[in-house]
Order: C-alpha cells, then structure tokens, then sequence
C-alpha cells in the first residue's frame, strides 16, 4: 500500500507491504488454539514540495514481525472463554513540529474473555478484559494540536460488556458498558502516571431497544428509543485541566410499516435538548458544544 500525506513545505510517501498468515488448531472437542502472524515492510520519504528532493531523515523498517496466539474454551455449546496475545507495529505519518516524522508505534496487547450464544444465535453477548502497552504512540502536541509528539511507554486497560440481539421475535435489545483508564508508564517526571488520554471517559454506558407490533391494531407500528452516558473527562493535565462535565444523550424513534415497499418513520435525536461539551482542548479554542435536538421525519419507498 502506498500512502502520501501533504501538508506543510514536505509531502509524506509511505510505502508498506506484508503477508499474514493464520492457523486453527482443534486440539480436542472443547480445546482450539489460533496462532498466526504478520510479516511487514514499511518506509517512508518526505519529499520538497518546492525542489522535489527527498528530505533527510528517512524512515524504514524491514521483516517486523508481529504474532498473534489465542486460545479458546467451550464451557458448553453455548458459552466459551478465550485468552489472546498480538504484538503491535503500526507505522504512523504523523509529524513533530520540527517536521521529524513519528516513528512507528510498537508494543504487545493481551485480553481475555467470555463470549455466548442463545436463543439459537439470535441472541449475543460478551464481557472482556484488556491491557495494551505501547511506544511512540502519536499524540497531539499541547502547545500545537496541528502537530504531534510521540508519547514514552503508555498503558491503556480496561473492561467492556455487551448484550445485542432479539430477546423476543418483536424485541430488540443492545445494552453495552465500557471502563478504560490510560497511563504514561515512561515519560516526562511530571506526566508519568498520568493520563495519556484524558479525553477518553473513564465510563461510557449505551442502551438501546426496539419493538415492533406484530398483531393487533398497532400491527405495523414500530418504537424505540436509546441512552448514552458518559462520565466526565478533560484536556490537559493535573495542574492545568479544561474539564467537561459527563452527560447523557436520549434518542426516540417511532415508524410504521405501510406495507412491504414503504415505511414512515420519526427518528429524534438528542431528545432532552441539553447542553454539553463533546470535545474540550484548551483556553481559547477546540471545545466543541454537543449536537442540539434534531427530528426527521421520513417517507421511503421500494418497488
């Protein structure tokens, strides 16, 4: 894959190949193992938008390999736990502001969990935990958000759980959670142990249902409606933060089904009309107000 970048006095011409492969390994009637791996070749050039010469310095990487190892238990024919292990490369066009390109990121993830199946497939859910330890991960610069810095060692973990699919022929549900917290392990004295991340909330709940009437005199009418919350998070850092407050969103639908080439539908969203920060990043600029209530309302046909 070829990838150029421009912007600034250079242009970035990225140039990345590999191959992967994967095995499956039935080790008995409940015991499967899945090993596999890639083998990358990356560079890169930053090239004189004025003269066409290639800039110094230049970036490559040749035979990484990063592996990947799982192993997976069926407790029975509907329930099974897993436990995984990949290497991480990822090479990364993101520059300094001295126009020093980032070098690639590198590290190892770990994560093990739980997965089900019922009510023949239709229903799915899952818990996981998970830690993911990196280097040179690509970040904004504080002073510059135009630009980045490559972040020491960091450390990213933390627990998510989903239930998605049909409890009843008529209703659907998805319910989600997730918990991540972020960490500089290697860095600044003043940043090590600290968040990397504090934009990303600590806690971020999502709901969501559907019901369609199948008989009776709503037959063909439809309803749903969803919630999303967040907890709070912020930019910058202990001593100097821009906090936003956490908040939740509500969503409402509602249809009916005319017959099988039409539908009428009302989707709400942002249904209580709040006010809240989606983004925050400094003093003076790149804090964001949240979307405000919108309706539609729709006519869609098929023949």
């Amino acid at each position: 894959r070829v990838e150029v970048t421009t912007g600034g006095p250079t242009n970035t011409e990225t140039n990345q190949h590999g191959f992967y492969a994967r095995a499956k390994i039935e080790a008995s009637e409940r015991w499967n193992v899945l090993l596999g791996g890639r083998l990358s070749w990356w560079d890169s050039e930053q090239i004189r938008t004025d003269t066409g010469a290639i800039a110094t310095p230049t970036y490559d990487a040749s035979e990484e390999f990063t592996p990947y190892a799982a192993v997976m238990f069926d407790i029975n024919d509907e329930i099974a736990l897993y436990v995984s292990y990949s290497d991480i490369f990822k090479a990364q066009n993101n520059k300094t502001k001295s126009g020093e390109q980032i070098k690639p990121r590198t590290g190892e993830q770990y994560e093990a969990g739980i997965k089900g199946e019922f009510l023949a497939g239709k229903l799915n859910a899952h818990a996981v935990v998970y830690r993911l330890q990196d280097e040179n991960r690509a970040l904004p610069d504080p002073e510059d958000n135009q630009f980045s810095v490559a972040a020491g060692v960091v450390r990213s973990e933390g627990f998510e759980t989903e239930i998605s699919g049909q409890l009843t022929a008529n209703w659907q549900l998805t319910a989600g959670y997730a918990y991540t917290t972020t960490e500089y392990l290697r860095a600044a004295t003043n940043q090590v142990g600290q968040s990397f991340a504090p934009v990303i909330p600590k806690h971020n709940v999502n709901l969501w249902s559907k019901y369609n009437f199948n008989s009776g005199f709503l037959r063909g009418f439809y309803i749903g409606g969803g919630l999303r919350t967040i907890s709070e998070f912020y930019s910058g850092t202990n001593t100097l933060r821009f906090e936003a407050p956490g908040y939740t969103v509500a969503s409402l639908m509602g249809g009916y089904t005319l017959d099988k080439h039409g539908k009428i539908a009302l989707i709400i969203e942002k249904a209580m009309d709040k006010k809240y920060y989606e983004k925050v990043s400094g003093a003076t600029r790149q804090n964001f107000y949240g979307a405000p209530l919108t309706a539609t309302l729709s006519l869609r046909g098929s023949f």
